[in-house]
């Protein structure tokens, strides 16, 4: 956001070409698939593009996964003038029915250590206390793991919500090529038109700029059977 933007933070900063090499180096330097394996037992799907869901009609099979290569990595974070790595605050979040998520920041930050030679602090925030910085736009320069809920039943819904200039929170990402295609795509009433948006043209566009690194897409687990009693819903736990 404009009135809260830091040019010194290093995926963000001015030079866009080395903001963006900074975030590709973030991205390889992290073994998703082995987080998925151990911390979410599996129960996920490598994911690409941030909100895109592998196997939906907006979702091009074409977006692989970039996937691990910490050679690659520490040589994109060296050409962007990070040899020595830098500091960043990792803030550990544990959301409503997603308690995965501390575990899966400290794992994204002990993999940003060993691989890039960055100095992370990690800061266990109560989720409330969070969303203060996400009300407020102040979470310029900071690190966490967000397990993104399905408030809408299109990506687009989500991304005007948490990343556009004109959204409630800012999460991820403000630009003013994704607010344009926003802007269309909040106003195209035909179904088609709008999947054909998505998939070619923000989806392309966020697969390229990477505002964040893609885990995947995780599952949520439900019980059903004759001796489950009662199932109710967890407080803030946004979808099925």
């Amino acid at each position: 956001h404009k009135a809260n933007y830091d040019p010194k933070v290093p995926w963000a900063q001015p030079d866009t070409e080395k903001a963006l090499k900074v975030r590709r180096a973030l991205s390889l330097a992290v073994d998703e698939k082995a987080i998925i394996d151990t911390i979410l037992g599996g129960l996920a799907t490598p994911a690409s593009v941030l909100g895109f869901h592998p196997g939906s009609p907006w979702t091009d099979p074409a977006w692989k996964p970039y996937g691990y290569d910490p050679k690659e990595a520490k040589r994109l974070l060296t050409e962007a003038g990070y040899p020595d790595g830098f500091e960043v605050t990792m803030q550990l979040v544990a959301w409503p029915g997603r308690a995965f998520a501390p575990d899966v920041g400290e794992a994204v930050a002990t993999y940003w250590e060993r691989n890039l030679g960055l100095k992370v602090k990690r800061v266990p925030v109560d989720r409330a206390i969070h969303i203060t910085y996400r009300n407020n736009r102040t979470l310029a320069g900071l690190a966490f793991v967000y397990p993104m809920p399905v408030l809408g039943t299109e990506p687009w819904q989500d991304l005007i919500t948490m990343s556009s200039s004109v959204g409630v929170v800012g999460d991820f990402v403000e630009h003013p090529e994704l607010d344009a295609m926003l802007e269309r795509v909040s106003t195209e009433v035909d179904y088609n038109k709008r999947v054909k948006i998505m998939r070619e043209e923000i989806g392309p566009w966020m697969y390229k700029y990477m505002p964040g690194v893609a885990i995947g897409s995780a599952g949520a687990v439900f019980s059903i059977g004759a001796r489950v009693k009662e199932w109710s819903l967890v407080p803030g736990y946004l979808y099925l």
